[in-house]
């Protein structure tokens, strides 16, 4: 064979394989269809959500989660003594939080998504009523997906 032929089959094949058609994702993977939504630009919340609520929760994976939150909280978190005063003056009005025993709460809890499990992490940072904390996973995890 010719070096031109082979060329010109070797293109005439990644021109099929290119050309052909992607299918649809299946309707009844989420995920997929929050990805191909991200593709047209016609994501919407439903999607995402639904996309999140869809992932199961792994306990393995949750439980090395909070033992790292647990270190960062206990042994960096430097605000952990005053998110646990009472009757701080004004303008600290929030009640205390002990963040090390919510955590450890969090460990007896039933998830049965990773969203939810995320969620609850998401409102005990949000407890502390303290600008230096928040987790924002789910949300870092959407908006580089919506980047690439």
């Amino acid at each position: 064979m010719s070096k031109l032929f082979k060329s010109l089959l070797l293109s005439a094949a990644v021109a099929v394989v290119c050309a052909a058609p992607i299918a649809p994702p299946p309707a009844h993977d989420p995920c997929a269809v929050l990805s191909a939504s991200l593709a047209k630009s016609t994501t919407t919340m439903p999607q995402v959500a639904a996309c999140y609520k869809s992932i199961p929760f792994d306990p393995n994976q949750a439980g090395v989660t909070l033992d790292s939150l647990y270190t960062l909280y206990d042994q960096f978190f430097i605000f952990r003594d005053s998110a646990m005063t009472p009757n701080l003056p004004l303008p600290f009005t929030q009640p205390p939080v002990d963040v090390l025993a919510g955590i450890n709460q969090l460990r007896t809890k039933k998830y049965t998504t990773d969203y939810d499990f995320h969620a609850d992490l998401a409102l005990l940072a949000r407890s502390l009523n303290d600008a230096h904390v928040t987790y924002l996973r789910k949300f870092l995890f959407l908006f580089s997906v919506g980047i690439h």
